[in-house]
């Protein structure tokens, strides 16, 4: 199992914002490798976030499925 997709969202140090997706088994696990990537490519304002799918959320209501 590859667990839980993570969605992080940060800052590189030109001031852009990045974007990842790692697989974690839980929360804390998700900050740990989100730490290390940061670390690893100089990146500042972490946020992780449990990715959502929203799709089909809006076939329903704008379609009205």
């Amino acid at each position: 199992m590859r667990g839980t997709e993570y969605r992080i969202q940060a800052v590189n140090k030109s001031g852009k914002p990045v974007q990842r997706v790692i697989y974690a088994s839980s929360f804390l696990g998700a900050r740990e490798k989100a730490s290390e990537f940061a670390k690893s490519l100089g990146l500042a304002n972490i946020s992780i976030r449990k990715k959502k799918n929203f799709c089909r959320f809006l076939d329903i209501v704008f379609l009205g499925y």
